[in-house]
């Protein structure tokens, strides 16, 4: 059979959720998985807009789709055998390490997935999974495709460790279709606590090929990598635009629908024109402030992934200084570039950056 999996890049503010929800399902059965519960709502809130069927559509997390279709139908037949099924555990089990009393157990042992209560680790159940051998998995897939048609996978890159290592046999298995979307240049960037950190999708765009870096990751040459689906953003102006490419090597159109400009805060004296309550200040650090704006106005560059703002003030990182007067040093690690990027790409009205050493002079405190 051909592998009908694929792989759609989206630069930030295209509508990918708004794709997925309007332009993909098609009338096939559907369930789509994202990482936050706040994806989760995003949505199911644009599948009623869409007026889809709601009866052919599920939305859950990555987390509760491990459980529903994987491990409670086919415990019994889980290796190794765990014996009864008494819920899960947010507990973190211990790791393995030089320390050979800190009662670590080896995943050939049941002790490796649950707790002394019976309870299943969350942050073990992907890897309880991709342990499984084929014929489990085959069955497993089997009895998603009597239900499904069609699985997407929002936020994919946010997806790491084990989590990822079934992502791979997802896209690889041919029993129904797998499409995911996101972006590449938001990986490891993320709202939740619970993500781990990972190199798995840390893509330097001077050097390789995105389409040859994703089948890579992913393990399969015959997944389908589009890169043009969701090139322009609907959120940002035509002038931040030209800066993120410039500046940062993304490739990002606009719209054109904000007709706002970018603004380079050269002094202390500028600072203190623009101060507003309506303004957002993106820090990297939120702990980074002064009494020049109110503390509801500060948020992290991370944790403003997915939203939308107004007018966006962006103070900058010795280490990121340089995009006020080239081009991002190459030296920036790409989890950095990226969080840079979200930060940059929030404003529908003007955007603010300025440097760590005026911020730094503008202290209030």
């Amino acid at each position: 059979m051909v592998n009908r999996n694929k792989v759609i890049q989206a630069v930030a503010g295209s509508g990918k959720t708004y794709y997925g929800t309007h332009e993909l399902i098609k009338d096939k059965r559907c369930l789509y998985l994202t990482f936050t519960n706040g994806n989760v709502k995003n949505i199911n809130r644009e599948l009623r807009d869409a007026k889809s069927d709601l009866g052919n559509c599920e939305v859950m997390t990555f987390s509760k789709f491990i459980c529903n279709w994987f491990i409670q139908p086919f415990f019994p037949i889980l290796s190794p055998k765990l014996e009864f099924f008494n819920g899960y555990s947010i507990e973190e089990p211990p790791e393995n390490s030089r320390n050979k009393n800190n009662g670590y157990i080896k995943k050939a042992y049941k002790g490796h997935y649950v707790d002394d209560k019976g309870r299943l680790y969350l942050n073990r159940i992907s890897e309880l999974i991709t342990s499984q051998d084929k014929s489990n998995l085959e069955l497993m897939y089997k009895r998603i495709q009597k239900f499904i048609d069609l699985i997407i996978i929002d936020e994919y890159q946010d997806l790491t460790g084990k989590d990822f290592d079934l992502l791979k046999l997802l896209v690889k298995q041919q029993y129904f279709e797998v499409i995911l979307t996101g972006d590449l240049f938001q990986a490891g960037v993320s709202k939740s606590s619970r993500r781990k950190e990972s190199k798995l999708l840390e893509f330097k765009n001077e050097s390789e090929n995105m389409e040859d870096f994703l089948k890579e990751k992913l393990g399969t040459r015959s997944i389908k990598v589009i890169l043009d689906a969701l090139p322009v953003s609907r959120r940002i102006s035509i002038d931040c635009a030209k800066f993120v490419s410039v500046k940062l090597g993304i490739n990002i159109e606009s719209y054109g629908y904000s007709k706002a400009k970018v603004h380079l805060i050269k002094d202390t004296s500028e600072l203190f024109t623009i101060a507003s309550d309506g303004l957002t200040i993106l820090t990297y650090n939120k702990s980074v402030k002064h009494n020049l704006f109110n503390d509801e106005n500060y948020n992290n560059w991370s944790y403003v992934k997915g939203d939308t703002c107004d007018n966006v003030l962006v103070v900058l990182t010795k280490n990121t200084d340089s995009i006020l007067t080239g081009k991002l040093s190459p030296k920036v690690k790409p989890k950095i570039r990226n969080m840079l990027y979200v930060a940059l790409t929030r404003a529908k009205g003007e955007l603010y950056l300025v440097s760590a050493l005026v911020w730094k002079e503008a202290n209030f405190n």
